[in-house]
């Protein structure tokens, strides 16, 4: 009999993103698969089944290539006992998601069925919340381990936004937030690259209707004050842009 299994992209707020469609493949999937810090807010959509939390296969110091072959093995095991087996993902499965990948080459060795549907990614909701004009500035978009490891300068109206800034060193599992390192080499490019009254907004998007999503912002000689912030969103630098909706000189907090 066809095994199935359901790559469920379910975008940033799941209230407001999640499709019919991806709704369907819940319902219809003997197991539920996520990678959650706290999964809670996807039980509404899974009830009566519950949520499969893979999190704690993330173990502090090891190597992330070898968590996310974990992860992919614990799913496809699965179908021992199972025909359709469903995995939940935030955002788009294709965006920054290594796991998904892997899982898509096992699944054509054990001839299993995959179906996706797809999300909106966290880019996608970053240029939507913040109003970027992609027609009008260079937008460059990469993980902050990538922007550390590059040497090209950054042109007029550049806005660049780096994924994930607290993992400037992100080869490993960091459970226990110890960013430290990773941050001071992140800072240390930024300062290189920019000029101390440029740009920066640190967005940090809602996943459901009560977590809305949140943005802070000032100029980059006040970056460091806020890098204990990194490890909660995405970075955004700017030299000339910034969204008409803030005052930066008047650096402050709001929900949009």
């Amino acid at each position: 009999m066809t095994k199935n299994l359901y790559i469920i992209g379910y975008g940033i707020n799941i209230d407001t993103q999640i499709s019919i469609r991806s709704q369907e493949y819940i319902d219809k999937s003997d197991l539920v698969f996520a990678l959650e810090v706290n999964s809670a807010h996807l039980s509404k959509f899974v009830s009566p089944k519950k949520v499969i939390n893979l999190f704690d296969l993330y173990k502090q110091g090891v190597d992330r290539s070898e968590v996310y072959n974990k992860v992919s093995d614990k799913i496809l095991d699965s179908f021992c006992n199972s025909e359709s087996i469903c995995l939940m993902v935030e955002g788009s499965p294709y965006f920054l998601d290594s796991i998904v990948e892997i899982i898509e080459s096992k699944c054509a060795l054990h001839n299993i069925d995959i179906h996706i549907t797809q999300g909106s990614s966290s880019l996608e909701s970053i240029i939507y919340q913040l109003r970027i004009p992609i027609e009008t500035v260079t937008l460059s978009t990469t993980t902050a381990e990538n922007f550390c490891n590059t040497s090209s300068a950054i042109g007029e109206n550049s806005v660049v936004i780096l994924f994930q800034p607290a993992n400037a060193l992100s080869n490993i599992v960091n459970i226990n937030c110890d960013y430290k390192e990773g941050i001071e080499l992140l800072l240390n490019k930024i300062k290189s690259k920019f000029n101390s009254t440029d740009k920066w907004m640190l967005v940090n998007l809602g996943n459901s209707d009560d977590n809305s999503t949140q943005i802070i912002w000032n100029t980059v000689d006040k970056l460091e004050q806020f890098s204990d912030y990194f490890h909660s969103g995405t970075l955004v630098l700017s030299n000339n842009w910034v969204p008409k909706f803030i005052d930066i000189n008047e650096p402050t907090k709001i929900e949009v």
